[in-house]
């Protein structure tokens, strides 16, 4: 199952630099239905395995879907990418952490 997150993270990122709306959409629709099926069975610690992916997006994805798993590791993950200044990865990391912090932010259904 990780092996697909990652695949999906990556595509969604690739899409995203594309300008592709549709497919990254599509590629987001994939990657929230394999998180709850990771967090269904108890498996979302495992994500932390991808903070060291070659693929920042697939880093970013990792790191706002650990949130609520260890708060401090993905907070500092999400920082260190800000830092980046990746083109979106920075961007996307800086809105997920300020989001987080105002309490706005959840990745699955109450």
């Amino acid at each position: 199952m990780l092996d697909e997150y990652r695949q999906h993270a990556a595509d969604h990122g690739l899409h995203t630099r594309q300008g592709n709306a549709d497919a990254s959409n599509a590629a987001y629709d994939r990657l929230q239905r394999l998180l709850i099926a990771l967090a269904t069975q108890g498996m979302r610690h495992e994500l932390f395995q991808l903070y060291d992916d070659m693929d920042p997006w697939v880093q970013g994805w990792a790191a706002a879907h650990t949130l609520e798993v260890d708060e401090a590791r993905a907070l500092a993950k999400l920082e260190a990418l800000e830092r980046a200044a990746i083109p979106h990865v920075g961007t996307d990391a800086k809105y997920t952490i300020q989001e987080w912090k105002s309490g706005a932010l959840r990745f699955l259904p109450a």
